[in-house]
């Protein structure tokens, strides 16, 4: 991933201070990142969405899905023709397929089926999961690309050190499947680790209320 200069300076300025550690530069970056390229977009995305449910404006949860997708994803696409959202709902479907899990249900089926249980909040809980899947779906992105930015993937040693710089921080965060491995074997979960921390890191967010 190619960094825009904005992050690149950021990311100069933070190595001229000896006392900031790489994992503090990164989760510093993220933050900012997080703002900037997640948050802001997704309020953007996400806005009017509560009036709509409270409205009952009878617009299907399906088109609702595309919407947000699309406010996030092709903001710039003003003139939605059908053959567009046609194509934006495949990508959502996919999505959902992939990633949705419900209290019981799972994938786009198990997501439909969440929605139409006849009340307006169980459409609410259905779109926030699915804003957060395409939260750390980005999240994921920018954690990658600064891994690649930051670090030379063939320095073994530096991700160790990483490992082990973030299991003190924040160890305790971690489910028990990925307490009982060694740093050593953490190493190619970094991705995993450093999502789970800035998580952790990040102000509350209430979806729906961004109007």
């Amino acid at each position: 991933m190619e960094y825009p200069i904005w992050i690149q300076q950021h990311l100069l300025t933070m190595n001229l201070n000896r006392k900031a550690s790489i994992l503090d530069q990164m989760l510093h970056s993220l933050e900012i990142i997080t703002i900037k390229k997640i948050e802001m977009p997704i309020a953007g995305a996400t806005k009017g969405i509560s009036n709509i449910l409270q409205n009952n404006s009878g617009k299907k949860f399906e088109e609702i899905l595309i919407t947000i997708f699309m406010d996030f994803y092709y903001p710039e696409i003003r003139e939605r023709t059908e053959k567009i959202r046609q194509a934006t709902f495949t990508e959502v479907v996919w999505m959902l397929e992939k990633y949705y899990r419900g209290n019981e249900t799972e994938g786009f089926d198990g997501a439909l089926y969440d929605a139409t249980q006849n009340q307006a909040e169980n459409i609410q809980i259905v779109l926030a999961r699915f804003v957060e899947i395409i939260r750390t779906i980005e999240q994921k992105k920018y954690i990658n690309g600064l891994l690649n930015f930051m670090i030379d993937p063939g320095s073994w040693d530096l991700k160790y050190t990483l490992v082990q710089e973030i299991l003190d921080r924040y160890g305790h965060l971690y489910p028990p499947e990925l307490k009982k491995l060694s740093p050593a074997q953490l190493v190619n979960q970094l991705e995993e680790l450093i999502l789970i921390a800035i998580s952790s890191n990040q102000f509350a967010r209430s979806l729906f209320s961004l109007d």
